[in-house]
Order: C-alpha cells, then sequence, then structure tokens
C-alpha cells in the first residue's frame, strides 16, 4: 500500500486545523493509507497540546520560522511514498486523495497534482458559491470524479478538478 505523507504548517491557527483534520479523516480512505504531519511556528493557542491528544505527528519549533521552513521539516519527517503540501485552511472533500492519485499515476511523466480551490491565484482557482459547510460537501460529491477531461497541465505539473 502507498503511503502519503500530509503536511500541514500552522501557526496559531487551532481553530482551522481542527476541522482540516477532521474532514481528512472523514474524505481520505484508509487511515493506513496517509500519515498527517503539523509542522507548528511556535502557536500558543493549543495546538500542540490538540495533536498529542489526536496523536498526530507533530513538529514544533520554538518560534515562527515561516511557512517554507515549516513545509521543509515536515517534507523531512515524512516516511511516506507520496508528498503532500495542504494548508491548514483547507477542507478536503470526498474522493479528494485518490483522485489527485488517479492524476498523478496516470502517466509516468507527472510529477506533481493539485486541486482546483475556490481561494487561490492561478489557474487552479474556480468560482464556486456555496451556502454552508454542508452544501459545499454536497457540491463537492457530486462534482469529485476522475475525469482526465477536466485536468490542465502547467509548468510541468497537473492541476485536476478533484
Amino acid at each position: 500500500m502507498t503511503l502519503t505523507s500530509m503536511i500541514i504548517p500552522t501557526y496559531n491557527g487551532l481553530d482551522l486545523i481542527r476541522p482540516c483534520i477532521d474532514a481528512i479523516r472523514q474524505y481520505s480512505g484508509d487511515p493506513a493509507s496517509y500519515e498527517i504531519i503539523v509542522v507548528d511556528n511556535g502557536s500558543t493557542d493549543g495546538t500542540a497540546e490538540y495533536c498529542a491528544l489526536e496523536r498526530i505527528r507533530f513538529v514544533r519549533f520554538p518560534d515562527n520560522r515561516g511557512f517554507p521552513a515549516a513545509c521543509n521539516a515536515g517534507l523531512r519527517a515524512a516516511c511516506g511514498d507520496e508528498l503532500l503540501l495542504l494548508n491548514n485552511d483547507v477542507t478536503v472533500t470526498p474522493r479528494w486523495l485518490e483522485n489527485l492519485r488517479t492524476a498523478l499515476y496516470s502517466d509516468a511523466s507527472i510529477g506533481i497534482t493539485g486541486p482546483v480551490t475556490n481561494y487561490a491565484s492561478g489557474i487552479q482557482q474556480i468560482e464556486l458559491q456555496f451556502r454552508d459547510m454542508e452544501h459545499f460537501q454536497e457540491l463537492a460529491n457530486s462534482n469529485n470524479i476522475a475525469d482526465s477531461s477536466r485536468w490542465r497541465k502547467y509548468a510541468g505539473s497537473l492541476v485536476c478538478a478533484c
């Protein structure tokens, strides 16, 4: 079985990391197929205690060293065959990881994949109107299908509508 290491940098983002972790656990399939690594930039909001209670792998800096340093520390700590960087404010959806993997392994020349999102710049940004989180998940559930006609190559990577 392939193991995906999900690296999530954070700084005083406990209110964001909780729903992020909940969604990962709900929508990522077999827990044996992934590991979650939270890299904390010296938070003082209870992030360390939360990660300990939830049995989440945890890397902690004594101070805020920034997003790139946190990503690199998480990548060094990762045990997975696949590496995935995830912002702490992300809410994943049904089949998200399965669809990213389908796109990743669809062609030997593909080395990186990324999802579409409603909150970013660039070609991965989509317009999505939703009433609440339940409605958001309903929309995602109906749209999260592996469909190569919706994939877009960009600078050596692949953005897929998943």
